[in-house]
């Protein structure tokens, strides 16, 4: 007759369910490469028009670029922090 020990079951759940959660953390980690591909190309967006409150298109662009990338990193660090 096979006996089972319920503390080894438990540890291997908690094992199966750490690497479960490590390899959704991870996809996260894609996020990040948004902001990169966004800036990526200067060539599309290297223009003067349209402005915003006098700054021309290739500045501003930047730097919304900037604030969306700080929201995804500040996204990514949230979801994959280790509680």
């Amino acid at each position: 007759m096979l006996h089972i020990d319920s503390t080894s079951v438990g540890k291997r759940g908690a094992i199966m369910e750490k690497a479960r959660r490590s390899r959704r953390s991870k996809l996260w980690y894609i996020l990040l490469i948004v902001p990169f591909i966004g800036t990526m190309f200067p060539s599309l967006y290297a223009s003067a028009t349209p402005t915003l409150w006098g700054f021309p298109y290739f500045y501003w662009y930047q730097m919304v670029w900037v604030l969306i990338s700080a929201i995804i990193t500040y996204v990514v660090y949230r979801a994959t922090k280790e509680a």
